[in-house]
């Protein structure tokens, strides 16, 4: 796993493929790297996007004014198989996944990604989001996987 800089975003890396109940403090203590700050019209954001181990990249992005909190997780269009790699680099779990598209969801379910325990930052983000979520029309819960 490598970093790349923000300043390099490739072009295509755009499709976010799901919202991961995970901190900033998560990634930093899980990966090691550190997150720059950038805006991309919409709003200010800290990212980074990182190479998986297969040589794809995927981008990780907790915009500052989300009215959820969570990190979006981003990959090239058409790479939703990129999620099941990052979720095992991430440790990620099914409780973990606030939102996940259909076919990254399917993906994940055919890579069978073992879960593991949840880290304290995730439970109480997924806990504030699940409730925040449940309020708004515009980001579907997720049941299951």
């Amino acid at each position: 796993m490598k970093q790349i800089s923000l300043r390099d975003w490739p072009q295509g890396l755009c499709e976010t493929r799901a919202i991961v109940a995970m901190s900033a403090d998560d990634v930093h203590a899980l990966l090691g790297i550190h997150l720059e700050s950038d805006n991309d019209g919409r709003d200010d954001f800290d990212g980074a996007i990182i190479r998986l181990p297969s040589g794809n990249l995927v981008a990780l992005q907790f915009y500052r004014n989300a009215p959820h909190p969570g990190m979006n997780l981003i990959t090239r269009e058409g790479a939703h198989r990129d999620v099941a790699e990052a979720a095992r680099l991430l440790r990620l779990r099914v409780d973990d996944f606030l939102w996940i598209d259909r076919s990254a969801r399917n993906a994940l379910r055919s890579a069978r990604t073992r879960p593991v325990a949840l880290r304290p930052a995730a439970k109480a983000i997924r806990s504030a989001s699940r409730d925040s979520v449940r309020r708004s029309s515009r980001v579907p819960a997720l049941s299951s996987l």
